[in-house]
Parts: structure tokens; sequence; C-alpha cells
């Protein structure tokens, strides 16, 4: 087996060549590195060792991973120092804390796990059927997140990208909420918003409509905006009435529930800004100009997420959509929407901005 070694030239920078060949068997190779370690056994707890062993001499293609250097050069086995040692363990303690996390997560899992199975039992013999648990945006089923967080805790699942074995590993890390207030804090408050927003959109979309019933159809796109210098595309084939044009726009800006997010979206496109500034200013619409061109998802915070209303989750697709939310009431009146569209954009924005 050929193995690189690095060499320096005059001008300061590293070559990797095949200098010479290895006569050792992988297992000796193996045999060399625990030899070296020997020293620090004393130092570290065993599990320590142990975990840093099975990492460091994972074999691939008859290569440890030892064996490959950071910047991939190759290690020679017969030079490895005590000092190359010594750093090697020393960086090692971040990768094996995530290890204990990780087993510590596991145990938790699987307890909550059971407790669920047991549960999904339960529900089975009584013939029950809980709407919108799947969701695909969210680490865990919802019912086992909601056991999660009646003990304080919440999921992340970690990406790895092992470039030695070129795979990469996933590992679901138990977090307590506590940890997250602030941030759960400021999710509550934009999710009220966007709450309160979507029925006041709604409102505004209903009179948008009343408004326009009352518009004669023979007002066309075209024929207002000659009348008010507006210009619009001409190559326009088909012309319609300002009652058709408008009403086949989703106008107000979009808040839908997706799948257990709030998806927040502009469906207006700018070419008609100032039609709608016009049509605002003539006939008393309150169409909505472009605020905000890409679309947005807001994550919902944990506690309305897994809030339940009876044997249902409280936080669904019609819920939402209608209002109808028991943990959370509406105001009698709403606000102006200029002042939601405001506040939504400084939402999108600090979200971006991070």
């Amino acid at each position: 087996m050929g193995i690189k070694a690095i060499t320096t030239s005059e001008n300061g920078t590293n070559s990797i060549q095949y200098s010479y060949k290895v006569l050792l068997s992988i297992e000796e190779r193996k045999l060399l590195f625990i030899q070296a370690l020997k020293p620090f056994e004393s130092k570290y707890d065993k599990d320590y060792i142990q975990t840093f062993l099975e990492y460091w001499l994972t074999e691939k293609k008859g290569v440890l991973r030892f064996e490959i250097g950071e910047n991939g050069d190759v290690v020679n086995p017969l030079g490895i120092t005590s000092d190359y040692m010594d750093i090697k363990l020393e960086n090692w303690k971040l990768k094996y804390d995530f290890i204990v996390q990780g087993r510590q997560s596991a145990l938790i899992l699987d307890e909550m796990e059971k407790r669920l199975m047991l549960m999904e039992e339960d529900y089975e013999k009584k013939n029950i059927e809980l709407r919108c648990r799947l969701l695909r945006n969210y680490n865990v089923d919802r019912l086992l997140g909601k056991l999660l967080y009646e003990k304080g805790l919440y999921v992340e699942i970690k990406q790895e990208d092992d470039s030695f074995l070129k795979k990469y590993k996933y590992t679901s890390l138990c977090y307590p909420i506590e940890s997250i207030v602030e941030e759960e804090q400021k999710a509550l408050s934009d999710f009220y918003l966007l709450y309160e927003a979507k029925q006041a959109f709604k409102l505004n979309k209903t009179y948008n409509r009343t408004i326009l019933s009352s518009i004669d159809p023979q007002i066309t796109y075209k024929s207002f905006c000659d009348e008010h210098g507006i210009k619009y595309p001409r190559n326009l084939k088909n012309d319609k009435s300002i009652q058709e044009m408008v009403n086949s726009q989703e106008y107000p800006i979009k808040i839908e529930y997706h799948d257990g997010l709030i998806d927040i979206r502009n469906p207006i496109q700018p070419k008609y800004n100032d039609l709608y500034k016009k049509l605002n200013e003539v006939m008393g619409l309150k169409l909505f100009i472009t605020p905000f061109q890409s679309p947005s998802f807001i994550k919902v915070p944990y506690q309305i997420l897994y809030r339940m209303d009876g044997t249902q989750f409280d936080f669904r697709d019609d819920s939402f959509e209608n209002g109808t939310m028991k943990s959370i009431k509406l105001p009698t009146e709403f606000k102006d929407t200029s002042f939601y569209i405001e506040k939504i954009k400084e939402m999108i924005y600090s979200k971006r901005h991070k």
C-alpha cells in the first residue's frame, strides 16, 4: 500500500507525494495508535477513550480515519507523537459531549415513544383520531412532541457531514424548553399578530368585493388606465372589467397554515401597484400595494403547536383559517390593515437579518 507524505518546497508550499510503501497491516497500524494513547488513559474517563478510539479507528477501503489529516495529507502511524495525541484528545471533548447528549436523548425518546404507543392503543380502542398530527416541518410526531413538551423538552435533529465515510448522520437531541424562552416569546407574539391579521385581511377582502360589486361593469382595466394615465401592457389582448380583473387577483396578503408553519406571501404583482393606488383613491377600495416580494415561513411556538382542544389539536388548518382556536381570543375590532402590513414587514425583515 502506498502512503502520501508531506514535503515542503523552497517557496514554503506543501506537496503530497508517495514517498515510501507501508509494510504494516491495518491491525498493526491500529495497534500503533492505541499504544500512543496509553499514556493518557489515566487522564481521561474510560468511555471518553473508548469513543475516541471507535471514531478514529474507523476503516474505509483499507485506510483508517486518523491516517487522513485535516488537509488531506496522510498521517504516518509510525510518527505519532505525544503532543499530537494530546491535542487530538483535547479537541475530542466537543464531539464526545455531542455523543453523550445523543445517548441521553435516545433514552428519553425511547421512553416517550413507549408512552406514545400506549396512548395510540387507547385512542384506537376509543375510535379517536387526532387531526393534523403529522407535521413534516417539525422534527417529531406531533403527539410525541406534546409528551416531550410536557416534560419541558423539545427536539432538534442535528446533521453531521462525515467527509471520511462520505455520508450524513442525523442525531435527535433533546433540549430544555427554558433554553429558548426568549425565542418562544417572540414566536408567540408573531403568531398572535398573524392570527389576528389573517381575520382582518379576510374582512378587508369582503369589504373590497362589496365595493367592486357596485362598480359599473363597463369600466374596464384598459379604459380606467387610459382615463387616469396608468401604464398597462400595450400587447393587452383580453381586456377585462375592473370587477373581474381585481377579483381574479388574490389581492390580500396570504397568511396560511402550511404543515405546521405559517406561510406568508404576497401574490400581488408589482405591475398593478399604480392601478391599485388609483382604485383606492377614486373608488374607496382598500387594495393592498405590494409590501414585499418573496414568501416567508414563520415557525409556530411550541406552546401553540402542542395545545389541545379535547382530543384534537387546537391549532389546525381549519381553526387557523376560520379564527376558531380555543386558546386564543380574537379582538372584537381589528386595527387598520396598514398596521398589520407594517408589522408583518418588520417581522419578515427581522427574521431575514438575524
